[in-house]
């Protein structure tokens, strides 16, 4: 299911969408950031549709709408799709992904430059929850986020990821590997966010003994501080 913004009102139904959000769901709302191009907008559409769609999006923001069983829970994910950074976007598209419970920060294994404006990206999450007032108290500022390398399909994937692990690691953050055109990784990588998300909520959640973590989920390890300058 798709609410489009700022554009005639578009609704779509997914295989495991809903429009009916039962009590005992949990409602968790997802965000996805990266450069214009990375796959973001298909990763989404695949995970919603099961299926391949690399059709282009115009609005400035699209909501899409899934409900899931991860680890037994069932919840309604509310994914929020924005082709604009936080710090070009208006009001409204900015209280969509500030409202976020976790953010998917994407790169295209093809494009350098997109893995390195992730650090932006980040910069610019918690710089727009700070001002907000409702995060005001948040000192420690515990955002759940993943980072997701996409194209993984591609040829020589493996020789272009080796080369960027370097600058992955230095994130710290859960890295997962997709392809929004086979459909490799999609499911595990909303899997992995929405762990995130209850891990932050909850801290005493051990999230080494979680299945997909132990799976596909490659988690950065040898984290080297003087080598690593973001935020």
């Amino acid at each position: 299911m798709t609410f489009r913004h700022f554009m005639k009102k578009n609704v779509r139904s997914g295989s495991e969408a809903s429009t009916v959000i039962s009590t005992n769901l949990k409602v968790v709302k997802l965000a996805i950031l990266g450069f214009g191009g990375v796959g973001k907008t298909s990763i989404v559409k695949y995970y919603v549709n099961n299926k391949f769609d690399d059709e282009e999006e115009y609005g400035m923001v699209e909501v899409y709408q899934k409900q899931k069983v991860i680890n037994g829970e069932s919840y309604i994910l509310e994914i929020v799709d924005t082709c604009h950074e936080l710090s070009e976007s208006d009001t409204t598209v900015k209280q969509h992904v500030i409202g976020a419970d976790g953010y998917m920060l994407v790169f295209s294994i093809l494009n350098l430059d997109s893995l390195n404006a992730l650090s932006d990206f980040r910069a610019q999450i918690r710089q727009a929850r700070r001002q907000s007032t409702n995060f005001y108290d948040d000192v420690n500022l515990q955002i759940p986020m993943i980072i997701v390398a996409n194209k993984v399909d591609l040829n020589e994937s493996e020789k272009l990821l080796n080369e960027m692990r370097e600058k992955i690691q230095c994130f710290y953050l859960p890295f997962v590997q997709t392809s929004a055109k086979t459909g490799y990784g999609i499911q595990d990588a909303f899997d992995v966010l929405v762990e995130e998300v209850e891990r932050t909520k909850n801290p005493a959640i051990n999230h080494l003994q979680t299945t997909l973590k132990q799976r596909k989920l490659s988690y950065v390890q040898n984290f080297i501080k003087n080598r690593c300058n973001i935020l």
